[in-house]
């Protein structure tokens, strides 16, 4: 499975090996599902004003929450090919650091 993180926020640190941990369990995710290797999932930390945006913005509903999630392919659009082989664009996750953290807690 393809995993990207992105960090765009600095409220929280992020540990560098995030992103490893993900991976893996995403892969996990991706084995039970039978899910390809080319399947694909992006995953972005934001802070509490820009998932608050987003929540306002895709889903009516005006204050931060604490993850958001879009899929890429739902539908009947063909998939993308690239060297013969279709990409699964599994969809965008979008995660509150600040939101996480007082879940945490």
């Amino acid at each position: 499975m393809i995993v990207t993180l992105e960090n765009n926020q600095d409220e929280i640190a992020i540990p560098e090996e995030l992103e490893a941990t993900l991976k893996k369990a995403m892969d996990i995710v991706a084995q039970k599902e039978n899910l390809t290797d080319n399947t694909e999932v992006d995953i972005t930390i934001v802070n509490n004003d820009e998932i608050h945006t987003l929540n306002r913005d895709y889903r009516g509903i005006d204050r931060p929450t604490d993850v958001l999630s879009f899929a890429l392919d739902e539908g009947d659009e063909e998939p993308e090919v690239d060297d013969g082989e279709a990409e699964h664009l599994l969809g965008d996750v979008i995660i509150s650091a600040p939101k996480a953290v007082e879940q945490g807690e």
